[in-house]
């Protein structure tokens, strides 16, 4: 009877989270900013500090995740 080889499973590719953040308080954008950064696996792909600008950032560049500043 033939041995069978054992099949390699196909790896998966790390999943990259797309991250943006919406925050009044340049402190508070600047922490969230450091953390996501150092998360592996996260690209931040912007930064707005105004509700307005923020509506904008998250319509053009559909982040997985958003950090948004409860006060906007």
């Amino acid at each position: 009877m033939p041995r069978e080889t054992p099949r390699e499973t196909p790896r998966e590719t790390p999943r990259t989270w797309r991250v943006a953040i919406v925050e009044d308080e340049p402190i508070a954008r600047l922490g969230l900013r450091r953390m996501v950064e150092a998360a592996p696996g996260a690209t931040l792909v912007g930064e707005a500090g105004s509700g307005p600008e923020g509506v904008r950032l998250l319509r053009g560049a559909q982040p997985d995740i958003g950090f948004l500043g409860v006060d906007l």
